[in-house]
This record gives structure tokens, C-alpha cells and sequence, in this order.
């Protein structure tokens, strides 16, 4: 038999106290965690909770910094200059004056992660926006927007 890991954790509270009361009544940590379709660890884990601890989940959205505008501003990099992930990186950072007065939307001073910036080009690819260039620049750019996201 293969060990590994549990492949879920219980995933709300009523669950967890449910792991924990059932320890506490006594039932072996083994068949716990069988019946429950978690590892041993997270069973001994959630047992040294107490009855009265907060089994609230703690917040898992997180708010992400990259808006609309920064992924204008990649998109416009990435065609017009024609850079890849780790020259967009330090355009984000500071860019020269004579390519901001090129850009309609300029952002200066963040710092994203290559992996980030990738991720944003690779969404923007995978949703095949159309972008029409108006004599040379991006003052009118045709992209629909769904929720502050580019689609």
C-alpha cells in the first residue's frame, strides 16, 4: 500500500468539530481518519482543538493587484515593444519618459512576479481579444470587460 497524502481536509467546520468530538468520544484516530477521508496528522491535528475553539474558516479570497489598467498596461508592453515576462517586469518597475509618452495607461513602481505577468498573457491569449490599433496607440482599445477582468 502507497502512502501519500490525505487528498482533503475537511473542508468546512462542522466537519472539523465533528473530527474532533469524534476523538474526544473516544473512537481510535485510525478509523477517524478513514471515515472522514483524511490523514492521521490531520486528525491529531484538529483533536488538540476544544470544544470552544473557532472552527471558522479563515478568509481564502484574496485580493489580487492585478487590475484592469496593469493588464493594459502588459498587453500594451508585450505588443508594442515586444518584450517578454522579465523585461515587462522592470517596465512595471520604472519605465524610460520617451516610453511613457507612448503608453495611455501607465503603471510604475509594482512589482509582479514573471509567473504572475505570464499568467496574464496567457489568459489574455487563451481568450482571443481582438485589439484594434487606432493609428498606432492604444486609445481605443475594443476589449469587452466582465467584472473589472479583460475577456
Amino acid at each position: 500500500m502507497k502512502r501519500g497524502r490525505a487528498v482533503a481536509l475537511p473542508s468546512n467546520p462542522v466537519e472539523r468539530k465533528l473530527v474532533n468530538k469524534s476523538v474526544k468520544q473516544g473512537n481510535p484516530i485510525n478509523l477517524v481518519a478513514k471515515v472522514f477521508g483524511v490523514n492521521r496528522k490531520t486528525v491529531w491535528y484538529w483533536k488538540d482543538e476544544t470544544l470552544n475553539s473557532n472552527f471558522e474558516d479563515l478568509p481564502r479570497i484574496k485580493q489580487s493587484k492585478i487590475t484592469v489598467e496593469i493588464e493594459i498596461a502588459i498587453l500594451f508592453m508585450r505588443l508594442t515593444f515586444k518584450w517578454g515576462t522579465a523585461r515587462i517586469q522592470q517596465g512595471l518597475v520604472n519605465l524610460p519618459d520617451f516610453q511613457l509618452r507612448e503608453m495611455e495607461v501607465v503603471v510604475q513602481n509594482l512589482r509582479l512576479s514573471r509567473t504572475s505577468i505570464n499568467n496574464v498573457l496567457k489568459n489574455i491569449k487563451s481568450m482571443d481579444i481582438i485589439v484594434k490599433l487606432n493609428r498606432g496607440n492604444f486609445s481605443e482599445l475594443n476589449i469587452r470587460m466582465n467584472f473589472g477582468r479583460l475577456i
